[in-house]
């Protein structure tokens, strides 16, 4: 799958670190660029999911050796449209930031779920999420051509809600009680936006963009 499209930074870049010849690599954004998952990926993937937070983002309940992950990354390796699942990683260095996929994909509805995370704690708070969740969506609407994307977020997940509202996602609704995390009951909000919101999401930050060029 060669497909490329243009960045929220409005430019291709045809190499970057971290990309090699014949590797899945999606035109990036200024900070964060998506690629398909590597077999060298599993000890990180492995390391990233010790930790409870990032287990509770792709609903991991259950530990998993790095065998497991080198069977996981060998099944989701090759983003198709019915698993898009891809490593972020940084344009600066080519260092692995975190993991995005767009999961339960409808043929029919055209509508999909959209997981993400930083997995090295010291990437977060810098607003790396919010560019992640931006691509993530690009490559959703204008390539895999869905109409709807959205993402169930932990109550108490400020960070994520805030990913997706820039986004342009918009609360949908919560589903009480619906997530059990550490013996707790937890409140689970829906966020969607549909591809005409995202549109004119991008159109206003680039109309923010080029206002602060001036």
């Amino acid at each position: 799958m060669g497909a490329t499209l243009r960045s929220v930074a409005g430019s291709e870049v045809a190499a970057l670190p971290g990309s090699r010849r014949g590797r899945f690599v999606v035109t990036p954004g200024k900070r964060v660029a998506l690629r398909a998952l590597e077999p060298e990926d599993a000890d990180v993937v492995y390391t990233w999911f010790q930790e409870d937070y990032f287990r509770d983002m792709f609903g991991y309940r259950y530990p998993v050796g790095r065998g497991g992950w080198r069977d996981w990354i060998e099944r989701h390796g090759k983003p198709s449209y019915h698993d898009a699942t891809f490593m972020l990683y940084s344009t600066e260095d080519g260092a692995a930031l975190g993991l995005g996929a767009l999961r339960n994909p409808g043929s029919e509805d055209r509508s999909a779920e959209v997981s993400l995370a930083l997995g090295d704690i010291s990437n977060r708070g810098l607003g790396l999420g919010r560019e992640a969740a931006l691509l993530m969506a690009e490559f959703g609407f204008h390539v895999m051509g869905l109409r709807r994307i959205y993402a169930w977020v932990l109550a108490q997940n400020l960070p994520a809600a805030a990913a997706c509202q820039a986004a342009g996602a918009v609360q949908e609704g919560i589903a009480r009680k619906a997530r059990l995390i550490n013996g707790t009951p937890v409140d689970a909000v829906l966020y969607g936006v549909l591809a005409e919101e995202f549109a004119e999401r991008m159109r206003v930050l680039h109309r923010q963009s080029d206002t602060s060029q001036v």
